[in-house]
């Protein structure tokens, strides 16, 4: 119904302009004097029927406008017009239906204040009353508001909002000029309000003024940003295959959800922590909705799939798009990141890193379902892990939390030593990987290891991390899998290159009545890529605007709902 708003408004300025025709002289000037500081000169006469349907003509204009922009055949020209500087998937569709409520609203109140402004007209033509212009100026600085106050909301697209090449590439420089023009135009809205009410003749030249100077004010901002930021993070004591204790990332792109979705902030304890999280619920739901707890994978990872290793907003945007499906879920950071891990100083992080084991993780799952399941606006409790978090839902199921069912997304199928080898030969020589393999046992025998290649690896191989990585070595994932009496849904990516299909087939034969839903051209974080090639693959995880693959939500959710 948003998108026709305008098209509606537009029909009742052409019905109102039709039934005031007659009661207007058959010449019209307009006259502005009353919203301006100065004097102006009367403009030349026009006809009735010009000022009545002048306006409301141009309104369609504008709308029709973009209603080619938005459709295929528009981004088939953008695509032509700034395909050589912009990414791919900012020129698609789909970058409009991101945002699709947002794009509505702002279009709406462009559109209406083109219609109030031709309304004022009107009146005026008809001897109205003299506060219509004071309304005019009111609303126009309303809609300035309010136009500000959604403008963060806006995606990558390059149809509206400050499309330049560096904010097309960069999501986080986008999100970041968006909340600066809006918080603009909401300043700038208030004081047209307010001038309309005390000095109306100043009223439109502080509505153009301010639009004027937001946009000078980004451009600024824009051409003193530099292109990329560099994170500073010390985190190498803090990484088990990166579990550790980090900071939460600042705000991401693409976080506020969409109009049809709204999200609750939860906690819950966990032993001696407090772990945050947030619930996404659908917006408008009768009967109480299915909920899915969705459990992270590896790494320092928060509860929307972000952090210093990938930026890759996974388990936010599945959680958007199963709610925009009818089904809640509820994401938490896992212990030690997020807000809460700032609160230790370092001896109290190295003796919570020294004595973590995969058993903790496990814990926190339970207490997680507790908390949602003792919220009486759920029906059936799913579980939901990711990687390393498919293992631990699987854990929590057998431990006997009450689910209806079970999912395994890109699950390890084998031990920790199979996974691991296979990852090394991906990225060393053989020679090197055989070291590192020896290098493993001996890592888990108690024995120190030096010579470690730089990187994330030589987390692996930290003495404070041993008690963790010990537990996880012993964990058998198919004499796990054969224990499970929970409904099952085993997900997996055609091109993922950290569990691959060695890990899937082992899974699928131990638990043969478990369903299973493959997506081929989907890698580890659910993006869709080409090859298994890593200089393809790597990008996809540092990129939290790339939308993840459709058919990951839509699969998990087909399932869910015939439970």
């Amino acid at each position: 119904m948003r998108k026709w708003m305008p098209a509606l408004l537009i029909a009742i300025a052409f019905i109102a302009s039709a039934l005031t025709l007659p009661r207007l002289p058959e010449t019209v000037t307009p006259n502005l004097g009353a919203l301006l500081p100065f004097e102006t000169s009367n403009s030349e006469p026009a006809s009735r029927a010009f000022v009545a349907f002048c306006l409301p003509t141009a309104a369609l204009g504008a709308w029709l406008l973009t209603l080619v922009l938005t459709s295929r055949s528009g981004f088939v020209i953008e695509k032509k017009l700034f395909g050589r500087w912009a990414p791919a998937h900012v020129l698609e569709p789909e970058a409009i239906d991101r945002f699709r409520g947002t794009f509505d609203l702002i279009l709406t109140i462009i559109i209406a204040i083109m219609l109030a402004f031709h309304a004022m007209l009107l009146a005026q033509a008809a001897g109205g009353p003299a506060w219509i212009i004071q309304l005019f100026a009111f609303t126009t600085g309303l809609g300035l508001a309010l136009a500000g106050n959604i403008a963060p909301r806006i995606r990558p697209n390059p149809v509206m909002g400050v499309r330049t090449r560096a904010t097309l590439n960069d999501p986080i420089l986008w999100a970041r000029m968006h909340r600066l023009f809006g918080g603009l135009l909401v300043v700038s809205g208030a004081l047209v309000m307010l001038l309309a009410l005390v000095a109306l003749r100043y009223a439109m030249l502080a509505f153009a003024g301010g639009v004027l100077v937001s946009c000078l004010v980004v451009l600024i901002a824009l051409l003193r940003s530099p292109k990329t930021a560099a994170t500073g993070v010390v985190v190498a004591v803090l990484l088990l295959l990166g579990n550790g204790v980090i900071a939460q990332m600042p705000g991401r792109p693409d976080s506020i959800p969409p109009t049809d979705v709204r999200e609750e902030a939860r906690s819950f304890k966990s032993g001696s922590l407090t772990l945050d999280g947030t619930l996404a619920l659908p917006a408008r739901s009768s009967a109480p909705a299915p909920v899915v707890v969705i459990v992270v994978g590896s790494g320092p990872t928060d509860r929307n799939g972000n952090g210093p290793l990938a930026q890759t907003n996974l388990y936010r945007q599945l959680a958007w798009q199963l709610a925009e499906r009818g089904i809640a879920s509820f994401r938490y950071d896992k212990r030690g990141i997020g807000p809460a891990g700032m609160t230790y100083d370092s001896a109290q992080i190295a003796k919570l890193v020294q004595q973590l084991v995969i058993g903790d993780f496990v814990d926190d799952v339970v207490e997680a379902v507790r908390l949602v399941d003792a919220d009486a606006r759920f029906g059936n409790l799913f579980l939901l892990g990711h990687s390393e978090g498919a293992q631990l839902v699987l854990q929590a199921s057998n431990r006997g939390v009450p689910a209806a069912g079970v999912i395994m997304v890109s699950g390890m199928g084998r031990p920790l030593r199979a996974v691991l080898h296979d990852q090394f030969a991906l990225q060393f020589p053989a020679a090197e990987v055989m070291r590192l393999d020896s290098a493993f046992v001996k890592y888990l025998a108690g024995e120190d290891v030096t010579g470690i290649p730089p990187g994330p690896v030589q987390a692996l191989f930290f003495p404070l991390h041993r008690n963790l990585v010990r537990s996880m070595a012993v964990y058998d994932p198919v004499a796990e899998i054969r224990r499970a009496n929970k409904p099952l849904l085993l997900v997996h990516g055609g091109l993922d290159v950290q569990t691959t299909e060695a890990d899937a087939q082992p899974l699928r034969a131990a638990k043969p009545t478990a369903a299973v839903l493959d997506i081929p051209n989907a890698n580890h974080v659910f993006k869709a890529v080409p090859s298994l090639d890593l200089s393809v693959q790597r990008p996809t995880y540092m990129n939290a605007a790339l939308p993840i693959v459709p058919e990951l939500a839509a699969g998990i959710a087909d399932w869910i709902l015939k439970r």
